[in-house]
């Protein structure tokens, strides 16, 4: 394959990326925020309780929206004064990271908490859905990348197994799709004949995936499709071979890996991903003997697969 051809095969790989990320942010922009309620209310006092708010914001809103603190988005909490002067409840919302989003008060005549249902309901669903209408300017402001590292093991490009370690960075444009890059050394193996004549080998890779979530998102674990391409380079250090030189080939594939994300506390996110690798170029390393016959050193495989364990944190 040409480099011409090569680069024509690539924009257009990235082309549909971009395609596809637009598809997805407009597509995530329509799903509501999912939120917990923190609801205490006094000893012997009338005010409703949690799972009556709850059903009442629910209904307004025509779907489900409460789900557990480590899975929401949008954090909500009541302060409630039920006293002979009278009641008082204090709303407040805010995301994970402790950023108030809003707040509301309500008050009623000593005695009579319970006629606040109503009141209580529809501010919960305006705080909710005042959220969710400031999304699209608001939501750049509190979207934070992911940072972290990786470890893993590469097949197809070298002679053997690989293992490598990188970093990796992640955003996630909504709440359907994440688009994830990285940077990936792959340590040296050699290739040897058995007159221990031949090269060393190592690689080092970028990427770039977009990947739409399979599951939903208020699960603990989530799954992720990622597709996208890798390009770097394959180099060859040559050994028993006394004047040859090192060389550096363009090494370029496709890439289809499923991901198993696993939310650790608030911060951070476990992610094991597996799939397959397939190359755009296979560059040929061979050796000429003092007899002019080419000796066969290696050559990348067409289709590989790729193994990736990866932590990565976001700021507070």
């Amino acid at each position: 394959m040409s480099l011409r051809r090569l680069a024509r095969l690539c924009l257009g790989v990235l082309g549909g990326l971009g395609v596809l990320v637009g598809l997805g942010a407009t597509h995530a922009s329509a799903q509501a925020s999912r939120a917990h309620l923190s609801w205490e209310r006094p000893f012997g006092s009338m005010c409703p309780q949690a799972t009556v708010l709850q059903d009442d914001v629910e209904q307004l809103l025509g779907e489900r929206v409460f789900v557990p603190a480590r899975q929401a988005q949008v954090i909500l909490s009541a302060t409630v004064e039920d006293r002979e002067s009278g009641v008082r409840i204090v709303i407040r919302a805010s995301d994970p990271e402790g950023t108030q989003l809003g707040m509301r008060v309500l008050s009623a005549p000593a005695g009579e908490c319970a006629s606040l249902r109503l009141p209580l309901g529809l501010v919960l669903a305006m705080l909710l859905d005042a959220d969710e209408s400031s999304a699209s300017p608001a939501s750049s402001a509190r979207v934070r990348p992911r940072l972290g590292l990786s470890a893993g093991f590469l097949s197809g490009a070298l002679p053997r197994v690989t293992p490598g370690a990188g970093l990796v960075v992640a955003l996630d444009l909504g709440r359907a799709l994440r688009l994830r890059g990285d940077a990936s050394y792959w340590f040296p193996v050699a290739a040897l004949t058995p007159r221990d004549v031949g090269a060393r080998f190592q690689a080092y890779s970028a990427g770039l995936g977009v990947c739409p979530r399979l599951s939903q998102p208020e699960r603990t674990l989530t799954f992720w499709l990622c597709t996208g391409g890798r390009v770097g380079g394959l180099h060859a250090s040559p050994r028993g071979l006394p004047g040859a030189a090192g060389q550096t080939r363009l090494l370029a594939q496709l890439a289809l890996e499923l991901s198993l994300v696993s939310r650790v506390g608030r911060r951070a996110e476990l992610e094991l991903a597996m799939g397959g690798v397939a190359s755009l170029n296979r560059p040929l390393f061979y050796y000429e003997r003092s007899d002019e016959r080419e000796i066969f050193v290696h050559r990348p495989t067409t289709f590989g697969a790729i193994f990736r364990l990866s932590l990565t944190i976001h700021e507070p």
